[in-house]
């Protein structure tokens, strides 16, 4: 975006002990020293009127969102805001000003849908309350026409618990950014410790934590004031507010934003005997996320639709000029019927082994399961077919790529062995027999069982997605949700020759542990080998051309008329505020309908 930039302050640290700095060296083969993990200091902090920053987001050509939230102790119903937008950082040129309040119905945060601006433009935004400015922050409307570049951050999945949040902050050193894309599970809904998040570095205790008990999540979140609070604990990370106060963000939410594997009507990590009714639940955390977040209120100010009991229409779209066109779609709670589980995934591939790979839907095949919802699905169709735009990006939560079982017997890649160790590792996860079961799927190419909450796990709505992408000009499919990094291109196949259909990548977390911290004492590399071996061995048509299981990190997209570049940024470490970074770029070209590596 071409302007200034001010320093950011790192934030307060707490060190870990010196036995918990070896385990994790023991385990994930870092360095003992210098371990620590970012918090914010509550005691410096408390006097701070705005402890979780200033933010921006939902950018439009004339208008964007801002936001802040007002913190004082004993505060009254309704406390007074002064907000001011203006063309430079001093705040001299005033474009926009206005009066809000901060209320206790609204948990005080302050968003206010400044419009009357210019299109492609940056401002600058600031709030007061009683004498007392915040941080100034950094925005931009999206533009119009004759738009030569685009550059955006992408990420997903950031677990306060599991690691520093330094994804946001490499990030945030990009001065150039249009917008920050968020694809969901920007929280967690978990409890502390290992019975919240059960990986087998989480149960051995060898993952970072915060220190100071003020800060730890106390219980797994149901009530509003928990998600709240919540909210209230990510945005204290200095990385955080430093990407959002610099840049608009695009939200979407993603499952663990109210609870794990969540479907329209329900959630794996929601028990009605414990946690009372579900819809209580989800309007709980739907409520939060939009007190939270610069996102645009819906217009009839119902968050829950009362006939339905689903979300306001979150998803929605971005013009960026003629040369972009974003997407951001809802695969979680729109329209998504209950994901199958593992026990009944295996039942229908043993009786569909003979027919090869996952050749049609299960329960009713005359109302086949859908993520998206017929309403979703029409509108989104309707979207792709008027855009005139050169790119079309579709902002999506689970891997939409056919994700089939690793074909562990038939591969070159693992010796006997490693074979054994493999198989072993994924009956201590999933129960004895699961790696003999998962070895027999992948032999005839059946989907991962993993994958029954993604796309895979919807085979025809997943080919009725495909089709409305074909139609689309050079479609580009961002992804977060499974914490590791994928890029794959997507084919439609049919009963003549298979469509190209366009690159789907894959981000990894910012924090949230990939196959690294699942499968102890297998290479990481190994792992990610293994998939992109056995996709191209055993995929009906998607070709998974990459994967990286071991590290954290996001993605950038820079877009042109001339190509569409996309790099993987991959940090070294999670477990420690200093780190390297590392980059796997692809470039993507009109008419081309599929990613190549750059080396």
């Amino acid at each position: 975006m071409g302007d200034e930039t001010e320093d950011r302050d790192p934030a307060a640290r707490t060190a870990l002990t010196r036995r918990e700095a070896l385990q994790m060296t023991l385990v994930a083969g870092i360095s003992a020293t210098a371990i620590t993990f970012a918090v914010t200091d509550p005691a410096t902090a408390a006097d701070e009127v705005f402890l979780h920053g200033v933010a921006s987001g939902d950018p439009l050509r004339d208008r964007v969102v801002i936001w802040t939230r007002v913190t004082r102790d004993g505060a009254a119903a309704n406390i007074p805001v002064k907000w001011v937008v203006a063309e430079d950082r001093k705040m001299r040129r005033v474009v926009r000003n206005g009066r809000s309040l901060a209320s206790l119905r609204q948990d005080y945060t302050v968003k206010v849908d400044v419009d009357g601006l210019k299109p492609g433009r940056t401002y600058f935004y600031r709030f007061e309350v009683g004498g007392k400015l915040s941080p100034v922050g950094r925005t931009r409307t999206l533009p119009r026409d004759g738009v030569r570049r685009l550059k955006f951050a992408v990420f997903s999945c950031s677990n306060y618990e599991l690691g520093y949040f330094n994804a946001y902050g490499e990030a945030a050193k990009h001065d150039d950014l249009d917008a920050v894309l968020h694809l969901g599970d920007y929280i967690y809904e978990y409890g502390p410790g290992p019975d919240g998040y059960t990986t087998p570095a989480a149960a051995l205790e060898l993952v970072p934590k915060p220190r100071d008990a003020a800060l730890l999540p106390a219980e797994e979140i149901v009530l509003l004031d928990q998600y709240r609070a919540r909210h209230a604990l990510y945005r204290t990370d200095a990385h955080l507010q430093a990407l959002h106060r610099d840049n608009p963000f695009i939200n979407i939410w993603d499952d663990h934003e109210i609870a794990n594997d969540a479907w329209t009507s329900g959630a794996e990590n929601h028990q009605p005997d414990e946690e009372g009714r579900w819809i209580a639940r989800k309007k709980a955390g739907v409520r939060a996320f939009y007190e939270w977040l610069p996102i645009r209120e819906p217009k009839d100010g119902d968050r829950i639709d009362p006939v339905s009991n689903r979300p306001d229409e979150v998803y929605r779209v971005f013009d960026f000029g003629d040369l972009a066109r974003l997407v951001m779609i809802d695969t979680r709670h729109a329209g998504r019927n209950e994901q199958l589980g593992t026990a009944d995934l295996l039942a229908v591939y043993a009786a569909a082994a003979s027919q090869g790979p996952f050749p049609a839907d299960v329960h009713d095949r005359e109302r086949p399961r859908t993520l998206l919802g017929s309403e979703q699905e029409e509108w989104l169709a309707g979207k792709l077919a008027a855009t005139k735009q050169t790119w079309q990006l579709i902002g999506n939560q689970v891997l939409m790529f056919y994700q089939n079982a690793p074909d562990i017997n038939g591969t070159a890649l693992l010796d006997e062995g490693q074979r054994a160790q493999f198989i072993g590792l994924l009956d201590q996860l999933f129960g004895p027999g699961f790696g003999v079961q998962l070895a027999a799927l992948g032999e005839v190419g059946l989907p991962f069982p993993l994958a029954a909450d993604a796309w895979t796990g919807y085979p025809t709505a997943r080919l009725r997605m495909l089709s409305a992408l074909a139609a689309a000009p050079n479609p580009i499919v961002l992804t977060g949700d499974s914490h590791n990094a994928w890029t794959a291109n997507l084919v439609l196949p049919t009963d003549s020759e298979p469509v190209p259909v366009g690159p789907e990548f894959g981000c990894t977390s910012v924090s949230s542990p990939g196959y690294e911290q699942y499968l102890l004492g297998v290479p990481p590399e190994l792992v990610a080998a293994l998939f992109v071996d056995s996709s191209a061995r055993k995929s009906p048509a998607d070709t998974l051309i990459d994967a990286e299981c071991a590290r954290r990190g996001f993605l950038l997209l820079e877009v042109t008329e001339e190509e569409a570049i996309v790099d993987h940024v991959f940090l070294s470490t999670v477990f420690e505020a200093t780190y390297t970074t590392e980059t796997r770029r692809f470039r993507v070209l009109p008419g081309a309908r599929q990613a190549e590596p750059v080396t």
